[in-house]
């Protein structure tokens, strides 16, 4: 997916919120393998990962959606290749998750408990 045209505004402003809120959390998701993913540009969305430092992100593999445009649009990714960047965009997520909760060990946080269960 054709992520980049606002990254750096995106990540000057994700600097600007730290500088705000040093212990802010950040989650976003992201899709690998939509229809003309080149693998340049699968390697710009690491590079974003790594400068970004999120700190919870989902991903998902793109699928055809019954209606959607997008279905028409040429360059298909094949199968084992969304395979392959799903696995890697998810290695690179676990370190950078690992890394930035190690970061908040030893500090006091304060949290709302909505319900507690068995």
């Amino acid at each position: 997916m054709k992520l980049l045209g606002a990254v750096e505004k995106t990540l000057e402003r994700i600097r600007r919120w730290r500088e705000i809120c040093p212990a802010l959390t950040l989650r976003s998701t992201f899709i690998v393998g939509f229809l003309g993913e080149t693998e340049a540009d699968f390697e710009l969305l690491l590079d974003f990962l790594q400068q970004a430092l999120l700190d919870r992100v989902g991903c998902f593999k793109y699928s055809p959606v019954d209606g959607a445009q997008a279905n028409a649009l040429p360059d298909k990714v094949p199968e084992e290749v969304k395979e392959e960047r799903y696995h890697r965009f998810i290695q690179v997520q676990q370190q950078i998750s690992k890394q930035r909760l190690q970061e908040k060990v030893g500090s006091k946080i304060w949290i709302i408990i909505d319900e507690l269960d068995d």
